[in-house]
């Protein structure tokens, strides 16, 4: 079963990246596949300084998930676009 990853695993992903360990090492130690971490990091890494932020990652996370139906999309606001836009 999929779950989403939440701010807490966020926060330790960041502490775990700055502190250099593998994506591997930081799967195993968060409980989540290797492909997980690799995508939260591609999806909600900053594209201008390469960094991961688990507070804005989460951020973004939530602003997506909340507009993931087709219906929600088309209601969605032009500030909630163009915060998804920036997002990696």
């Amino acid at each position: 079963m999929y779950k989403h990853l939440t701010q807490e695993e966020r926060y330790h992903i960041s502490a775990l990246k700055q502190a250099k360990f593998s994506q591997k090492y930081i799967a195993n130690k968060i409980g989540v596949s290797e492909s997980t971490i690799s995508r939260e990091l591609k999806r909600n890494s900053s594209s201008q300084t390469k960094s991961y932020s688990a507070k804005n990652a989460h951020k973004v996370s939530v602003a997506r998930r909340k507009y993931a139906s087709r219906k929600s999309n088309l209601k969605m606001d032009t500030k909630s676009k163009n915060i998804i836009k920036k997002t990696p």
